[in-house]
């Protein structure tokens, strides 16, 4: 497991660009062991709070729903960029984005999230 990641992470640096530090294990699946295993990577794990189930969605209302309906100042939000896999979530975005707006709350860099 520990040189799967530490591959990722050497694939993605050769594109440049800042690197990211920060980990999510895929399901949210993880124990201290595997946090152990990780350790000498430098890594900050990182859950969420806020699940979208946009890799499940058949429609864009229901990834806004589960967002709006959970997320609170300082929510870490698990959404998903790849087409194949959450279809739906570019749909979605632009009504989570309002809906965040409207309670006067702003997406902000993971950095500020947990810094605060």
């Amino acid at each position: 497991m520990t040189e799967d990641v530490a591959k990722t992470f050497r694939i993605i640096e050769g594109y440049g660009g800042r690197q990211t530090r920060y980990f999510r294990f895929p399901g949210l699946c993880h124990d201290r062991a595997a946090l152990r295993a990780l350790s000498p990577l430098g890594l900050t794990v990182v859950d969420g709070d806020v699940v979208s189930g946009d890799p499940f969605a058949t429609d864009w209302r229901p990834i806004v729903k589960a967002v709006l309906s959970k997320v609170k100042p300082g929510s870490v939000v698990i959404l998903h960029v790849t087409e194949a896999n959450a279809r739906f979530t570019d749909e979605a975005l632009p009504h989570i984005l309002k809906g965040l707006a409207e309670r006067g709350l702003r997406p902000a860099p993971l950095s500020e999230v947990l810094a605060a």
